[in-house]
């Protein structure tokens, strides 16, 4: 296969040159430019009135109708603004996304999905969003969090304070809710406390300096159902605030009140209660085993300069497809209007040859973390494969033994940077001597460190036998999505070509889930997120780390994060990684002693190879339709660091007429 790959390859280079070429000269675009805290903000700043304010057609119709107050009432008394991109827009249309599976994640998913704050389009600053703003004091150990006056959710309730501390109080403090609590939310070994000062503004006080702790409000841990939910709505199946709760339970289906509480609260992909009140843009009204339908939010407090409520698009669909193959046809023929995922370089001479008829554009954007990343279960339940896995130079020679090059060349059409898993470029304290650790094609070092550790005798078929006896089998376990398939076929013959037999076993998601949770697998396989600063800092170094969705070494972590009550008890220079890792985030980012530990942590950690990377920094073909304005992202980061589409304000795209 790896020989016909690179004779394709050899064919789709003749392309290469009518794929956009981003101009030095182009200006970036930054979020901060295009976003106001609140309207007494921007008119202070702009000299720009705004005294009258107008709504969509569709909800003019419900107002007449007596069914919604004014858009006055509605948009809060303190509303965020927002800077059309290149133009105000115009109001209507249906935006349409694909996505493999009911689980899976679309490219609309995380602009439905507001949370307390927004991160820019690089993860640098944290901006306003559902709050106003914040204050650190105390030495970085309290964090005063500022609410929009009058803000309501979407069915007109208001949104206060309180639904900050329910979610706290109610649900992460409940132990059946939330059995293990948010490692994101523990500081110096202590959870925090949270204070309600009114009905707009709590303090949040940590044990030690949390100066990152703003990140966690613009990342995932600061959205819905992760840092807030509607008490008013979910307190019926709460066995604290309805003494009947598991009986309700029980008429719905359920065994417990908790269950019950989690299918109304869930506010992921995996959404099914219609009836759930959001604050983001948009909110599920219909689903079907196919499609989800998400309509606007009336009650949104954002506007744009002209007085306008946003989203200017009325609603999207979300519509499920079978495999990445047929998403793939579906938008090549211009069915959906945005799609970024299960696409590769390896896809632009078809995307440019259908760009016509499919009626959309071709943009680039940058993955900045791996799309395919992969590590050893270093606590693996068989014996012998523990011990190997745990040696560090099987990790080294299985690294050495992979040509990223030929990768990089073959799926990504030479449009990423070979690398080591490592913090993205970016980040203040990179190094980058690190990208090139133990990252150099060399199978020739990589069959000595394995003939060093003693796996040199081989079977008749030239396959390495471990201590055992037996012969070793490598089994790579991962979800099929975008490029992972034939990266790993080019892994399987290069770890082949050293002596480890290796199988590929890809796997449902949620299957894929299970096993590496339960700590049963011999290899994960993931994309490599949180790699940008702000990110790794917000995720506590998640991606970094034991544990995340390749669970190197999962049983390590449950111990360090447990205090030693579950799990498996790590090495000594494990221990020291999970302590300084602790420190670092009681510093404030940028500083010289932040920049110093983070650069010895993530030395060690890099070149003891807990997780093996291909590619990184990799640009991406992405589809608009050509009718879709106000969308800056050519050439920008396009990631889950960012959360896609959030930075680039997607409440202000718009179908042009």
């Amino acid at each position: 296969m790896k020989k016909l790959l690179v004779v394709l390859i050899s064919v789709f280079v003749c392309f290469l040159g009518v794929i956009p070429v981003l101009s030095e000269d182009k200006p970036s675009f930054r979020t901060e430019d295009y976003v106001y805290a609140t309207l007494q903000q921007y008119q202070e700043l702009t000299g720009e009135k705004i005294v009258k304010f107008h709504e969509a057609p569709m909800l003019k119709v419900r107002v007449a109708a007596g069914e919604l107050p004014p858009v006055k009432e509605r948009i809060s008394e303190e509303p965020l603004v927002i800077k059309p991109v290149e133009k105000v827009g115009q109001y209507g249309g249906t935006l349409r996304v694909g996505s493999v599976g009911i689980a899976g994640w679309t490219d609309f998913t995380d602009a439905r999905w507001a949370g307390m704050l927004r991160v820019n389009q690089n993860s640098t600053k944290e901006l306003p969003y559902i709050a106003k703003g914040y204050k650190f004091t105390d030495n970085n150990k309290t964090l005063t969090l500022y609410l929009r006056k009058g803000m309501r959710w979407s069915d007109g309730s208001p949104f206060t304070a309180d639904d900050i501390l329910f979610w706290w109080n109610d649900v992460i403090l409940n132990d059946e809710l939330t059995p293990a609590k948010p490692q994101q939310w523990i500081i110096g070994g202590k959870l925090a406390t949270f204070e309600r000062i009114n009905d707009y503004a709590l303090r949040i006080h940590f044990a030690q300096p949390y100066p990152s702790a703003a990140y966690l409000l613009a990342f995932w841990p600061g959205r819905q159902h992760s840092f807030f939910e509607p008490k008013h709505y979910l307190k019926k199946w709460h066995i604290k605030y309805n003494p009947e709760a598991n009986e309700l339970a029980k008429k719905e289906g359920y065994d417990h009140w908790w269950e019950a509480f989690r299918f109304h609260s869930e506010y992921g992909p995996r959404q099914s209660d219609p009836d759930l009140p959001v604050v983001g843009a948009w909110k599920l009204e219909k689903l079907t085993p196919a499609q989800r339908l998400f309509v606007r939010n009336p009650y949104y407090p954002v506007i744009d300069t002209a007085g306008n409520q946003l989203p200017y698009i009325d609603s999207y669909i979300r519509s499920m497809v079978g495999d990445p193959e047929t998403l793939k046809m579906k938008v090549v023929a211009g069915e959906f209007d945005v799609n970024w995922r299960e696409i590769t370089g390896e896809d632009y001479p078809v995307l440019k040859e259908n760009q016509e008829k499919g009626g959309y554009r071709i943009i680039v954007v940058e993955y900045p973390g791996q799309l395919v990343h992969l590590g050893f279960n270093v606590n693996h339940k068989d014996p012998v494969k523990r011990k190997i896995f745990q040696d560090v130079r099987f990790r080294r020679a299985m690294s050495l033994a992979i040509n990223r090059e030929e990768i990089n060349d073959i799926v990504f059409a030479g449009m990423g940077i070979p690398s080591a898993d490592t913090p993205h470029s970016s980040c203040s304290f990179y190094k980058k001597e690190w990208r090139k650790a133990w990252a150099q094609y060399d199978p020739d070092r990589a069959n000595k460190l394995l003939d060093e550790m003693g796996l040199g005798k081989r079977d008749e078929e030239g396959y390495r036998l471990g201590p055992d006896g037996k012969r070793l089998i490598i089994i790579i376990e991962y979800q099929e999505r975008g490029p992972r398939t034939p990266v790993l076929e080019l892994v399987k013959e290069y770890w082949e070509a050293v002596g480890v037999r290796t199988e590929l076993k890809p796997e449902e998601r949620s299957y894929y889930y299970t096993r590496v949770q339960a700590a049963e697998h011999d290899v994960g396989v993931w994309h490599a997120d949180n790699m940008l600063e702000g990110a790794l800092l917000a995720s506590k170094s998640n991606q970094l780390n034991f544990d995340a969705e390749i669970s190197v070494g999962r049983k390590w972590y449950q111990w360090w994060t447990t205090n030693g009550e579950a799990g498996e008890e790590p090495p000594e220079d494990v221990k020291q990684w999970f302590s300084g890792l602790d420190r670092l985030f009681t510093l404030a980012p940028g500083t010289s002693e932040y920049i110093k530990l983070a650069q010895k942590l993530y030395s060690w950690y890099i070149d003891q190879v807990y997780q093996i990377g291909t590619v990184a920094e990799i640009k991406q073909p992405m589809i608009i339709n050509n009718k879709l304005q106000n969308v800056a992202m050519d050439g920008g980061i396009y990631t889950w660091d960012t959360l896609y589409e959030y930075p680039y304000l997607p409440e202000q795209w718009f179908f042009e007429k």
